[in-house]
């Protein structure tokens, strides 16, 4: 997915964290599984975009996809991420 979002584009770097341990409600049980947490750095425009290739290729029937907006930030690594990214 991090290549696919990268090839395309959408996304200027993302940070894989592996071995993530979620506990969660999934259709009346509690689910316990490992799992692994991208941190995605793009611009707003492009939440659609990355939304629909996430769906197409994760394996859960709803992933966990959340959108936290930049605040502020170093001027040139949010540069950065304008000049990487398609506008």
């Amino acid at each position: 997915m991090a290549h696919t979002l990268l090839e395309k584009h959408l996304a200027a770097g993302i940070n894989i964290l592996p071995n993530i341990q979620s506990v969660y409600e999934w259709e009346g049980e509690i689910v316990s599984d490992a799992e692994v947490l991208l941190f995605i750095k793009t611009r707003r425009e492009h939440y659609a975009a990355i939304e629909q290739t996430l769906l197409q290729q994760h394996p859960y029937e709803v992933p966990e996809l959340i959108a936290l907006f930049i605040e502020t930030g170093s001027p040139g690594y949010l540069a950065w991420i304008s000049k990487v990214v398609a506008q």
